[in-house]
Formats: C-alpha cells, structure tokens, sequence
C-alpha cells in the first residue's frame, strides 16, 4: 500500500524538495523516451528516495504526468502573454509563440495532451491554466469588432486545433517532419492562425 513517508529500509532523503525533484526526473523521461516510459519505482530510485516516498506528493502515475502537463501550460500561458505584448499582428505572434513552445520544450508540451491529463480527478492540474491560453486567444481575436463573440471562440477553437496539428505533425516523429523546413515553421504557423482569423467563415 503507498505510504506517505519513507520507511527504516528506504534511501535516505536529500532533497529540498522532492515533489519539484520528481517532477524534473519525470520531464527528462518524457524528453528522451515518451510518456510510456515513466515509472514512480524508477524515478524515486533516479532521485534517490524510497517509492512510498513519492505518495506524499503524487496520487499515482497519471496525477505526476498531470501535474507536469499544468505547469506545461502555465509556462504555454507566461509565453502567448509575452508574444501580446509585442509589436505587431497579435494573433500572428500568439501563433508563432505556442508553436516554438512545442518545439523548444518538447517534454511539457507532450505531457500537456496526454489522455491521463483530462481525467476527472486530475483535470484540476491543467483546467485554469489551459483555459486562461484560450482567453489570450480569444481576446486577441476580440480585436477584430466584426466578429460575434460565438464567431470569436469558433475561430479561436480552429485556430488552437490548427497549430496542435502542425506541431504533431511536424514533430520529429511526425508524418510531416520531413516535408516541413524548420526555419519555414514560425511563418506556416503564423499564416495559418492569420488565415482561420481573417478568411472567411461558415459555422455549422
């Protein structure tokens, strides 16, 4: 039965902060060999504690990989906020921004659409800081005043799903990788957001 505390057996604990510890041993798991890699045995022996020890910071499995996928979207969120703030085509600089993100932080942004992630019991880890990206989005689409507001989160909804895509697809084990240049994605991502906010649209 998981513990929450180490026994007599167990290593010895030498980390300020374990939860933050398991969380970094997980991420570089995620990075070199996929979500199916991760193991609470293998990252409490990776950080040098006990596996009971875990318990005290993660329900299971699912709730690690969940909580990682939050903090994923919460660097998602500090970044889009930043590209607003620039010069420029706000829905272009949104769209170049998510799509470096998925390719400079591979790790958090895998983990984020896992389907572990949209369980009921750990949908608390990503809901807040997923929902506050979409109202970037939306909000920066909200400029155009032609647009309705259901028109808004339609475009909005087109637009995230067209750039998840891209960066799947064109992901270095993606169908697309090799037919995509990597100095050429940032404009493909850009042009697709400016596309789906600005062409035309027939809902339903």
């Amino acid at each position: 039965m998981p513990a929450s505390s180490a026994s007599s057996s167990e290593k010895p604990y030498h980390h300020g902060n374990l939860r933050e510890a398991i969380k970094d041993a997980a991420l570089d798991v995620l990075a070199r060999e996929g979500a199916s890699a991760v193991s609470l045995r293998d990252l409490a022996r990776s950080v040098g504690v006990g596996h009971s020890s875990i318990y005290a910071h993660f329900r299971d499995r699912s709730d690690l990989l969940a909580a990682i996928a939050g903090a994923g979207f919460a660097e998602l969120l500090q970044q889009m906020n930043a590209a607003r703030s620039r010069p420029g085509d706000s829905v272009a600089n949104l769209a170049a921004s998510y799509l470096h993100f998925a390719r400079t932080s591979p790790a958090y942004y895998k983990a984020m659409f896992l389907p572990e992630t949209s369980r009921p019991e750990n949908i608390c880890h990503v809901k807040g800081a997923c929902e506050q990206c979409f109202q970037v989005l939306i909000e920066a689409l909200g400029q155009n005043a032609s647009l309705s507001v259901p028109e808004t989160r339609e475009r909005a909804v087109g637009i995230w799903s067209s750039l998840h895509g891209l960066a799947m697809l064109g992901d270095d084990a993606g169908p697309l990788h090799n037919h995509i240049a990597p100095d050429s994605e940032l404009d493909i991502a850009s042009s697709i957001a400016n596309a789906v906010a600005k062409g035309p649209w027939r809902p339903g």
